[in-house]
């Protein structure tokens, strides 16, 4: 861009400044014609920035530029896999080449994270909170069940009380424990 503007300052305005007088009339219009040009060029720029980053060489569904930044081929179709959860559409890419996904991408909100590989069942993330929500084995997608450990600890704890209380009733029931009166002598 920088070089196709000097080529056309050094031709068309530097002759225009030789032909004609240096007045203000002329600093004005070349100002104009300045402002005009870099107009057009940012608007271009951001018009064609955008085509860019729409390629998909391979027709996917993930754009170059993000197959580039994940470490994809963007040639190789097979690569990434089309999900959905929740009618919302996500993408497994593989970056490694090996047939297995090891990225789960969010195409609504461009992020991404690294799926977990066990014994063929990949392990994925969905909504970014650093536990597994769904299993992905052989194209088929499965929510995983989520155990409710917030009441663990007070399982636990109500378990070693009755436990402790058993003991103690076990303990008196066969005489090791036992309370005992103590005489008071009042002397007159």
């Amino acid at each position: 861009m920088k070089f196709i503007f000097l080529c056309f300052k050094k031709h068309w305005f530097d002759g225009m400044q030789k032909r004609q007088k240096d007045t203000k009339s002329n600093r004005l219009n070349y100002i104009f014609l300045l402002t005009i040009i870099c107009i057009i060029l940012i608007s271009s720029y951001s018009v064609f920035s955008k085509e860019i980053s729409n390629i998909d060489t391979d027709f996917d569904g993930l754009n170059d530029v993000y197959e580039k930044l994940l470490g994809s081929n963007i040639n190789d179709s097979s690569d990434v896999k089309t999900i959905s959860i929740l009618n919302s559409t996500y993408l497994l890419v593989d970056t490694d080449n090996d047939n297995i996904s090891d990225i789960f991408y969010d195409t609504s909100l461009n992020r991404y994270n690294t799926i977990k590989n066990l014994d063929g069942v990949l392990y994925i993330d969905s909504n970014f909170d650093n536990e597994w929500d769904y299993n992905y084995y052989k194209n088929n997608l499965s929510p995983i069940e989520k155990s409710s450990f917030e009441y663990l600890w007070i399982l636990v704890i109500a378990g070693i009380i009755i436990f402790v209380i058993v003991i103690i009733l076990i303990l008196f029931k066969t005489g090791i424990l036992y309370f005992y009166e103590e005489e008071y002598i009042i002397e007159e």
